[in-house]
């Protein structure tokens, strides 16, 4: 075999509806020098007997064996049987562009980057009814096309964490010691290999460029079991493990306590009822530990968050029961309103949109406003995405739903400069 400019390494378990186009996609690709570890957990519906069918045709394909059943392991035993330059991490319900590799690789070689990311899309349903939506990787267009490192701007923990649209040099991951947690199942473990490259990398680029395809539609995916909101608490500890392993925690202290926060919000605000109060009562102790030791800086957080982080530390009943007063408000307001303008369109966004169309009542929605410009355009399931200007010129007398938990203050506020009343705004209290 020539030498291996990238491995894709390939998790599975029990994905057959889903394993063959990712296959397709990973094996024709234009980078030619690649190799596929598909590193299966003892599947028993057929995954792995297709997998076998592959490397039958084609040389570059292996089967591995994931005997932990972790996603965090695969990954691992990928990296460590990887004979590639560069790896990268292919989730085995998503499928990538032709180009992708080739891409990445050519601009992470030129520029000898440890760690190179790329802006991807979304998607929901199948064949041509295919919904698409464009994700950036970086926050800041200043971001893009040049060497960065978080030692330097604290900011690049803010983009987005998606690891498997990415590359990352393997001598970079071996000589930092950078593994996933290898907790069961699948859960949050990229939420660690995230953090640590990002605190480690010297040379990251950011490229924009859209190859990787995720699915926003498996039923079996991690995401859709809300009984998971502790194990984003195992992966945070892991984290400070390693931060501290390396010497570093201080160094990222303020940043670690504020993305634990921002994690950790998100799973209270999805998980179900009867786990609310529990998390919310650990979430109080680990802040209350962070503040103590003097961790928690106000770099990041925004009045809001702030705001909130001192209701939760005052009392996490209260400030479950506040939550669900917000939720109570807003399907009380979607009554009320004949029209709304969905105000966001980012992972909050995404998830408000999939609550009301699997009730029935995306129609309701007569478009999504993003500041975001590479957001501006399409359609999402029918309705236009454009910007705040727009939507207010087109859509007058309209209610707004803000789809942003941590910049809802901020985006109130513009709706209000902008004209809109107070009373015909509410936050999207379902995120």
């Amino acid at each position: 075999m020539e030498t291996v400019k990238v491995s894709i390494i390939i998790p599975s378990l029990n994905v057959r509806d889903y394993i063959c186009e990712c296959l397709e996609s990973a094996v024709n690709q234009t980078l030619q020098e690649i190799e596929i570890l598909c590193v299966d957990a003892r599947s028993t519906d057929g995954t792995r007997e297709i997998i076998k069918e592959y490397a039958r045709r084609d040389k570059r394909v292996r089967l591995l064996n994931d005997d932990k059943g972790s996603t965090g392991y695969a990954n691992n035993q990928g990296v460590r049987e990887s004979s590639g330059a560069y790896v990268a991490i292919l989730e085995p319900d998503d499928y990538v562009d032709r180009q992708m590799y080739e891409k990445l690789f050519l601009a992470a070689k030129e520029k000898d980057c440890d760690a190179a990311r790329a802006d991807y899309q979304v998607f929901w349903g199948t064949g041509a009814g295919r919904t698409f939506l464009d994700k950036p990787a970086a926050r800041q267009a200043g971001h893009y096309d040049r060497i960065l490192s978080a030692r330097q701007e604290k900011a690049l923990f803010l983009n987005d964490m998606s690891t498997w649209a990415g590359i990352y040099k393997k001598d970079f991951l071996v000589r930092n010691r950078i593994w996933h947690n290898e907790t069961p199942g699948a859960s949050y473990q990229d939420n660690g290999f995230w953090f640590q490259v990002t605190a480690m990398a010297e040379r990251l680029m950011y490229i924009p460029v859209s190859g990787y395809r995720y699915r926003l539609d498996n039923p079996g995916s991690s995401v859709h079991n809300p009984k998971k909101a502790y194990a984003i608490c195992d992966e945070f500890d892991f984290i400070r493990r390693r931060l501290e392993e390396e010497k570093i925690f201080d160094q990222y202290r303020g940043i670690y306590s504020y993305m634990k926060y921002v994690r950790y919000m998100g799973s209270l605000y999805r998980i179900c009822e009867e786990l609310q109060l529990p998390f919310a009562e650990r979430f109080c102790r680990e802040l209350q530990e962070h503040r103590d030791r003097g961790e928690m800086t106000e770099e990041f957080f925004s009045p809001k968050q702030r705001e909130q982080r001192k209701q939760l530390l005052a009392s996490p009943k209260t400030f479950v029961e506040q939550i669900r007063q917000g939720q109570q408000a807003l399907w009380d307001f979607l009554r009320q309103e004949k029209r709304v303008i969905q105000f966001g369109c980012g992972s909050d966004g995404i998830r408000f949109l999939s609550y009301m169309r699997e009730r029935g009542e995306a129609g309701k929605i007569v478009c999504i406003a993003d500041n975001n410009p590479k957001l501006q355009k399409g359609r999402l399931f029918g309705i236009p995405l454009v910007s705040p200007e727009e939507a207010k010129k087109r859509w007058p007398g309209c209610g707004y739903v803000i789809t942003s938990l941590n910049y809802e203050a901020e985006i109130q506020r513009q709706l209000i400069k902008a004209g809109v009343l107070e009373e015909k705004i509410i936050a999207g209290a379902l995120c």
